[in-house]
């Protein structure tokens, strides 16, 4: 997906390729149904953040994206109907809001709020989360012949807890921990 987006080339004709100003989240997590069942999955969040294209030191950072949560051992996996309450993936978009709480030369931590609007199962249900996160990062500012970079890069690790609504009824909290990667806005001309 991510080659998609940087575009290749081996013509002559062609021109070049684009990086947006992306953040990527990757992780574990564990979800609660209704019944008080856990069950654990994978989390992925992608999208475009101010702070991945602000090459300088910032005090918020905003973006909206993708967000996908995957589970490996539903609820009703071992039952021949799912109880009513399952758990079931669920991907869609979401916006999220940070402030900066503590920094250090190349190394910030967030804390940040994530508002989801998901679908799970056919059904629409809402999400939100609260985020602490730190990164070792560097501003990246870098032009020549209409070629260029300008942002920051970042490796992190990130926890949060959050509740989601089940496509059914009633909430179920979460907690999620993982890594986290920020690339700058990448424009090549040919």
């Amino acid at each position: 997906m991510l080659l998609a987006l940087i575009g290749s080339s081996s013509s002559a004709d062609a021109g070049g390729g684009f990086l947006p100003p992306l953040k990527i989240d990757f992780g574990s997590l564990a979800q609660r149904d209704g019944s008080g069942r856990t069950s654990t999955g994978t989390a992925l969040l992608m999208g475009l953040h101010w702070a991945s294209l602000n090459p300088k030191r910032s005090s918020i950072d905003f973006g909206v994206g993708y967000v996908g949560s995957f589970f490996s051992d539903s609820v009703g996996a071992h039952r021949l109907q799912p109880p009513t309450n399952a758990l079931l993936s669920a991907h869609g978009g979401y916006f999220e809001f940070a402030i900066l709480a503590h920094e250090r030369p190349h190394v910030r931590t967030w804390l940040s709020s994530r508002a989801e609007l998901l679908q799970s199962g056919g059904v629409g249900i809402l999400g939100m989360a609260t985020r602490v996160s730190t990164e070792l990062w560097s501003g990246l500012l870098h032009g020549n012949g209409g070629s260029g970079i300008v942002g920051s890069a970042a490796l992190g690790l990130w926890a949060e807890v959050g509740v989601r609504e089940l496509p059914q009824k009633g909430y179920a909290p979460l907690l999620s921990v993982g890594i986290s990667g920020r690339l700058p806005l990448v424009l090549a001309s040919h």
